[in-house]
């Protein structure tokens, strides 16, 4: 098992232009273990090495905890508190606890149990590229735009959902799938934003749908949105979390 996860990591780390989307792969043997991340980091998964050499993951920050004593979990680290109240999140692979991590994004990291810490290679960074004259970028936005529409929506047949508030980013997928998603909304009251959402499902031929929020819904799925976002991102930003059984 170990020479196929050796073989594995060989062939990823080798072609680093083939990696993209949306992933997390994990391959464990008794002994020895392989990570990846996406270039984004778009999966969170968070660590802990213990002085026995034991190495615990999960992408619940809050299911991690659950596993360590606070002495294991470590200090608070305070400037990772700061962070998050200046910036509403945090970067990097911090944690709010001293002796916990997150795997890095766009890295393959090989864990051997006898030596007790992760060895991480980095396949991929942002890189600073020429875009060419200004006149060329609208085209060159909109070629990436497309390219990653078709990464995510393979096929016509698929259906999928979209969470429509009318704004500009979510108007350019909208514009990108068109018929073939089914719109969501979310308001207290069906509002502006909501009747914008539905002209243009109406103009691209998509289903649209008003989801109600009571005045006490934030309030309610307070406890579910920190657990959603890790506590990480600000727990508003989950905005429809509390819909999860009405989409499935």
């Amino acid at each position: 098992e170990s020479n196929n996860i050796a073989d594995f990591e060989s062939s990823i780390v080798g072609e680093p232009g083939e990696l993209n989307g949306t992933f997390f792969i994990a391959i464990l043997s008794e002994h020895k273990a392989f990570f990846l991340t996406d270039r984004f980091g778009s999966v969170p998964v968070f660590f802990y090495c213990s002085d026995d050499h034991e190495l615990i993951l999960s992408t619940g920050y809050q299911c991690l905890l659950n596993l360590l004593s606070s002495k294991e979990a470590g200090g608070i680290v305070e400037t990772a508190v700061y962070e998050f109240i200046y910036m509403r999140r945090l970067f990097g692979t911090k944690s709010y606890h001293e002796n916990v991590r997150c795997l890095p994004a766009g890295t393959a990291t090989t864990y051997q149990k006898e030596e007790g810490s992760p060895i991480v290679n980095e396949y991929w960074s942002p890189r600073l590229v020429s875009l060419g004259p200004a006149s060329e970028l609208p085209e060159l936005l909109a070629k990436g735009l497309r390219g990653a529409a078709n990464l995510y929506m393979p096929s016509d047949r698929g259906q999928y959902g979209l969470m429509l508030s009318g704004g500009l980013d979510s108007r350019i997928l909208l514009a990108l799938g068109k018929d073939r998603y089914k719109t969501f909304t979310t308001a207290r009251t069906q509002n502006n934003e909501n009747d914008v959402a539905m002209r243009l499902s109406n103009l691209y031929g998509a289903e649209h749908h008003f989801l109600r929020r009571d005045p006490e819904y934030m309030a309610k799925n307070f406890n579910e949105a920190i657990l959603a976002s890790n506590a990480m991102t600000v727990f508003y930003e989950c905005q429809f979390v509390g819909f999860a059984k009405r989409l499935a």
